[in-house]
């Protein structure tokens, strides 16, 4: 009578066996038919390989096309409020120097040979050089070495003492050197002892009919 061989689990499996069980052959153990079972293969297909397909990428061009026909506009009229609003807080600022000059004073920044010619005919800084004269004398060429106004050498463009525009005009100012509290600007008398007016994007000076982008100090329509 043949009697069963003992069975341990470290025992060598033979190869027909194993076919037997799993249907694997003798290549599926390492070491051959006295191996252990390695772990089972997983296979991808050449199907499976990710990537971005033609339509998808074109789905992304044109959510980036739509953005930017969205967002580019918006950047553009934000960047033009932000200089519109940057001049009107310049001309508010050479407009508070000029009174504060006079609060000390008791004239009007401008450039005269002596002082006998401190008051006299109301004037108008309309280029730079004339410009830069005012602008000496309020950051600091005074008889007190005090600055009233305080100028970035990025809105200078180089010509220390010109204040310049964010379009790269100098701004112009209106001043009453004749102490009358009034300035005179394109046939009208407006109350104030200086004006100042900054031409704006288009950089010509406008009369208030039709197109009229200048920022001033004052309302043209009192």
């Amino acid at each position: 009578m043949n009697r069963p061989l003992p069975f341990h689990e470290n025992m060598p499996i033979p190869i027909r066996h194993a076919e037997a069980r799993g249907g694997r052959g003798a290549e599926d153990f390492e070491g051959g038919p006295a191996g252990p079972l390695r772990s089972p293969r997983l296979c991808v297909g050449k199907n499976s390989a990710s990537g971005f397909t033609l339509v998808e990428m074109l789905v992304v061009v044109a959510i980036i096309a739509l953005l930017a026909a969205i967002l580019i506009p918006s950047l553009g009229g934000a960047q033009k409020t932000a200089r519109k609003r940057k001049a009107e807080l310049e001309c508010n600022a050479i407009k508070t120097a000029v009174e504060q000059f006079h609060g000390d004073f008791h004239y009007m920044p401008w450039k005269v040979k002596n002082d006998k010619e401190r008051v006299g005919a109301d004037s108008w800084a309309e280029d730079a050089a004339d410009q830069k004269d005012v602008m000496d004398i309020l950051r600091g060429e005074n008889k007190l070495g005090k600055a009233y106004l305080e100028v970035s050498s990025r809105d200078t463009k180089g010509d220390e003492g010109v204040f310049y525009d964010p379009w790269g005009n100098p701004y112009r100012i209106g001043i009453d050197r004749n102490l009358d509290q009034q300035v005179d600007y394109k046939g009208k008398t407006y109350k104030a002892r200086v004006l100042v007016i900054s031409l704006g994007p288009d950089g010509e000076e406008s009369d208030g009919n039709g197109k009229d982008d200048d920022i001033r100090t004052f309302d043209l329509e009192k």
